[in-house]
């Protein structure tokens, strides 16, 4: 996103952060950021991490109670960041377990449903097989 300073020139904000999504629902923190942020290879990131915010995550989105019991690496996750080269967002998950209608969910969680988002697999969010069933709501 671009924001309109009021010396005329323009300042880049973006969002990163990470996600889970849990029964149809997306939880998560975001982050919000200038192009200063970058790293040496031009990606800004977040400060966040699931083993930290988990519990927290789950309280801002009112469901502490509901996924009681379960651990942050058992829940579909991912890590929201933006490449300044390519200049776009790109969300690194699961994707032998994340669906079309979960990605549009978090990019619209993200305020980026209009936008290009880049999913990529990173085997360090793969859930396994026993930890997937988490992720359908069929009571």
């Amino acid at each position: 996103m671009k924001e309109w300073l009021p010396d005329g020139g323009w300042m880049m904000s973006v969002v990163t952060g990470i996600f889970w999504v849990y029964q149809g629902a997306v939880i998560g923190k975001q982050w919000s950021s200038g192009p200063e942020q970058a790293d040496s290879l031009g990606w800004i990131d977040s400060p966040w991490a699931h083993v930290e915010h988990w519990h927290s995550a789950l309280e801002d989105a009112g469901m502490l109670n509901a996924a009681m019991g379960l651990g942050y690496d058992q829940v579909l996750r991912g890590r929201f960041l933006y490449s300044v080269p390519e200049m776009r967002h790109v969300a690194y998950t699961d994707l032998k377990t994340i669906t079309k209608d979960q990605k549009a969910a978090v990019k619209e969680w993200f305020g980026l449903t209009g936008s290009k988002v880049v999913f990529r697999h990173d085997n360090h969010y793969t859930m396994g097989l026993g930890d997937r069933y988490h992720l359908f709501d069929d009571d």
